[in-house]
């Protein structure tokens, strides 16, 4: 708990000490525009924190989807016997660089934008002897979507799991969390 306290605190201080420009990218004579993927209904490009630090579910699994106009992607999670029927803490952002956690170190992840999802949930059971992973699958996708290039793990530290998503352009997100699952939607291109 203590650590994830101090990663809010971070956020807090690192949004507070940010500073937009004044000239949006697409604006500046020196930058040529990606093509502005059309708009989902509901999105928005502010920061987003919710869910209930009292559900710390097992993660168990990530689904990249692009269907419909609409590139997807999903953490899903299995809750604990006693968990609250709520959605696990989460904080999902934009951010200049991903970074690894809690190494601190640049992530090399394709994209010309970048969205950041931290979690609070289980990835690697340590109630045993040895360390046991809960979450098995790949930590690395490249579907080349039209909006959602590649999608990274970037951290699994002390129940607080990151995920770092490169876009082709900055798209404003919807974020859709239930106990069992986060959501992520941006616009595909089209």
């Amino acid at each position: 708990m203590r650590r994830l306290a101090l990663i809010l605190l971070a956020f807090v201080v690192a949004g507070a000490c940010r500073q937009e420009p004044t000239t949006p990218p697409e604006a500046s004579p020196t930058h040529t525009a990606s093509p502005t993927p059309k708009e989902l209904p509901g999105a928005s490009c502010e920061e987003r924190m919710a869910g209930d630090a009292e559900n710390t579910p097992d993660f168990i699994a990530v689904d990249v989807k692009s269907k419909g106009g609409v590139d997807r992607v999903t953490f899903r999670f299995r809750k604990r016997e006693g968990a609250p029927d709520v959605p696990p803490f989460y904080i999902v952002r934009f951010v200049d660089e991903p970074t690894t956690d809690p190494q601190g170190a640049p992530a090399d992840i394709e994209g010309e934008a970048f969205v950041q999802i931290i979690f609070q949930a289980f990835g690697v059971d340590l109630s045993g002897e040895e360390p046991v992973e809960i979450y098995k699958g790949p930590k690395e996708f490249t579907p080349g979507f039209p909006t959602i290039l590649e999608v990274e793990e970037l951290g699994d530290f002390e129940a607080t799991i990151s995920w770092g998503i490169g876009l082709s352009t900055r798209a404003c997100f919807v974020v859709d969390p239930t106990p069992t699952r986060i959501t992520l939607e941006f616009p595909s291109q089209g």
